[in-house]
């Protein structure tokens, strides 16, 4: 029988009642970096096509009655697809063009009806360049189009769109702003350099806002670029130690090792993750538990022990993160209910465990395996000493607030049109890790292990940055309390 998959996209918070009077539509690589695409040589010479990336789209027409678009809505379209840029010139705009390239499970083509256009396998999403000597109205091709169909000859039917396009999880890019950090006060020379660049909207967000004033004073370098183009960007360039933060399978960390390799490095750093453990009956989880060996992180890891760096490789599996300047909402889930007087609703008991860790203790103890011969080829979990259970995260949270949480359970799977990985950051199963192996083989200790001292912290900074004003619904946790 054919090979059949579903897909899902978690939206943030404040995308989750997102509406638009036009269609909108998602892409989202689940991490995989910057789109690809061959650039500009400055003369169009030398210019080759690249390959396309794996990746999800999914389209939202506007609803019949209210002529509104919602994220929240049931996806008109949504699909594997191969994303690439379009175009050579037009890949240096700070909107880009995407050829989209529509697959099955098997990665064969595909045709699809897109917001009401015949369906096909090929699609384009284009932007204008609003450039004054271009079109800064953004319609004149648009326009051209639309005329040519309506006297009957043959244009390439447009509709427009508000694109969300999600290339970074950003999960673990506090942790690389932390280790630049401890490393720089350490006296290190850092380079940091940041996928993608400067001019993405992720910029705009922490912990990127905080180079400036964090890490520029500290002395630290940095730089943009994506994996592929690391031999070419710091050409001749010598390194001690490289550390791959954004990596998660060897299309991406391939690339990152081998220049490593070439620059003289004698260690190299890879931060993985503890989403690869397979379910144990008998948590916290410990280095040597069974993982999903087709994981792409596991796979990473054993292809940088056979590459056999002069003074080994180590690996860093983390889990939650909090702390100053973490992009990933976590304690927010719960900021945001607390905050307006509403429960906090859990599938399952609410006893299940998680680690939620400070992102500058994950960066103290890779700086700990800096040159200590303990760490050679080495796997280590990066999480904190002890775990909270989700109930307790919730009363926590409360707690640094200053105010009370009400907690409600429920059976998960009991309400339709409810899964519990969207309606709750965490996942509800136990999902905790041991850092004993850490504190033995390399001395290392946490500088936070009060939780409840790192989310006043948090809670101050969720303040300031207004989001506590800001309206929300909470239409899952809803539709899960009428039930009750």
């Amino acid at each position: 029988s054919p090979v059949t998959g579903e897909t899902y996209i978690r939206l943030a918070p404040d995308l989750a009642n997102y509406q638009s009077d036009i269609p909108l539509m998602i892409i989202d690589n689940f991490g995989a970096g910057p789109v690809p695409a061959k650039g500009w040589s400055g003369t169009g010479s030398g210019v080759q096509q690249v390959a396309r990336q794996n990746a999800v789209w999914a389209t939202f027409d506007r609803d019949e009655l209210t002529g509104m678009a919602a994220l929240a809505d049931t996806p008109q379209m949504i699909s594997r697809t191969g994303v690439r840029g379009r175009g050579a010139f037009s890949s240096t705009w700070s909107e880009k063009p995407y050829s989209m390239e529509v697959w099955d499970e098997s990665s064969n083509e595909k045709d699809v009806d897109v917001l009401g256009m015949p369906a096909h396998s090929d699609w384009i999403l284009y932007y204008p360049d609003t450039d004054s000597n271009k079109d800064p109205s953004m319609m004149f091709n648009t326009f051209m189009y639309q005329l040519s169909n309506e006297i009957g000859r043959y244009a390439t039917r447009v509709t427009w769109v508000e694109a969300f396009v999600n290339t970074n999880g950003g999960g673990h890019a506090n942790i690389g702003f932390w280790l630049s950090k401890t490393l720089a006060s350490a006296k290190h020379d850092v380079t940091l350099c940041v996928v993608g660049e400067e001019t993405d909207k992720k910029m705009q967000k922490a912990p990127f806002t905080y180079f400036e004033k964090d890490l520029k004073p500290m002395g630290v370098k940095t730089m943009w670029s994506n994996p592929a183009d690391l031999k070419s960007n710091l050409s001749g360039a010598k390194f001690d130690i490289v550390c791959d933060n954004n990596g998660k399978d060897l299309d991406s960390v391939g690339p990152v090792a081998e220049f490593a390799k070439e620059a003289g490095a004698e260690q190299f750093f890879f931060v993985s993750s503890a989403g690869i453990y397979k379910p144990t009956p008998t948590p916290p989880h410990v280095e040597g538990d069974a993982v999903k060996e087709t994981a792409g992180h596991a796979i990473v890891e054993k292809h940088l022990v056979d590459m056999k760096f002069p003074k080994g490789m180590a690996s860093f599996r983390p889990q939650y993160l909090t702390g100053y300047g973490s992009n990933k909402d976590c304690e927010e889930y719960f900021f945001d209910r607390i905050q307006r007087g509403k429960p906090i609703v859990i599938a399952g008991s609410g006893d299940q465990f998680a680690s939620v860790s400070h992102a500058e203790d994950l960066a103290t103890m890779i700086a700990s395996a800096v040159d200590n011969a303990n760490a050679k080829d080495e796997i280590f979990n990066c999480v904190t000493q002890k775990g909270v259970t989700l109930r307790g995260m919730a009363e926590v949270c409360a707690k640094a607030m200053g105010k009370e949480a009400t907690i409600v359970t429920y059976k998960e799977g009991s309400v339709e049109g409810v899964e519990a990985k969207k309606q709750f950051p965490f996942r509800v199963v136990h999902f905790y890790a041991s850092s004993a192996k850490a504190m033995a083989k390399l001395g290392w200790e946490p500088k936070h292990p009060n939780l409840e001292a790192t989310l006043k912290d948090r809670y101050a900074e969720y303040c300031a940055s207004g989001r506590d004003k800001k309206e929300m619904t909470f239409e899952l946790d809803e539709k899960v309390l009428a039930t009750l």
